[in-house]
């Protein structure tokens, strides 16, 4: 953890704040013994430091380095599909356990009342595109500080290929946007990558890394005296 980055280096300033912090927990048990229980797991990995800003010359006026405090919260993203016979899809995101389960059988979107965090799902078949219509967003989880009364995406799921997925989602919310947005990007099927849990692992090697360039830098300090 002592060791600086290249930024730091480059720039000939010392070590910046570093935290990291790692949390989480979950809980679960039956609802009816044998047939039905529930499972909930959050976690969650945030890193404060500062970024190193050089103006190079470019504002002579007020030329320098300067420090910027940053924060960075560490995510994944695979996601798993389950088309239920029941009229139901279930999305499952790596990322905090997340599983999103979309009817498809027309029912209505519950009351605006009634907000979550991953908003009420309902979806639909246009075609070979499974669409899938989302809104009552608490808005503690809306997308870029958007009002989450007022947020509706609109998900679009289409097979172009033997192993790809194009999926685009249509932003809308008139308190936040002139009009609404759309960005696409394609999903890769990949049946070698399964859905790990997510929590650290043995595979993790980032800490062990920092610690040994950091030991590696100080022996060339050493031998350089």
């Amino acid at each position: 953890m002592n060791a600086r980055t290249f930024s730091e280096k480059l720039s000939g300033v010392d070590k910046q704040p570093y935290e990291r912090y790692q949390y989480g927990g979950s809980f679960g048990g039956p609802i009816v013994r044998d047939k039905t229980h529930y499972f909930a797991a959050y976690e969650r990995t945030q890193q404060d430091t500062k970024q190193i800003v050089n103006t190079l010359g470019l504002f002579p006026s007020q030329d320098g380095v300067f420090t910027v405090p940053f924060r960075e919260n560490l995510f994944t993203a695979k996601v798993t599909f389950a088309p239920r016979p029941a009229h139901y899809v279930a999305i499952r995101y790596e990322m905090i356990h997340e599983t999103r389960i979309v009817p498809l059988d027309g029912r209505a979107h519950t009351s605006p009342k009634i907000r979550t965090y991953m908003g009420d799902a309902r979806g639909h078949w246009e075609g070979d595109t499974l669409v899938v219509e989302t809104m009552n967003f608490r808005d503690e989880a809306s997308y870029r500080n958007s009002n989450g009364s007022t947020l509706r995406l609109t998900e679009r799921f289409t097979r172009v290929g033997p192993s790809t997925v194009k999926w685009a989602v249509t932003v809308e919310d008139p308190k936040t946007w002139v009009r609404p947005w759309t960005f696409a990007m394609p999903l890769t099927i990949d049946d070698t990558q399964p859905v790990l849990e997510y929590a650290c692992h043995e595979g993790n090697l980032g800490l062990r890394n920092i610690l040994s360039a950091a030991r590696s830098e100080e022996e060339a300090a050493k031998a350089n005296k």
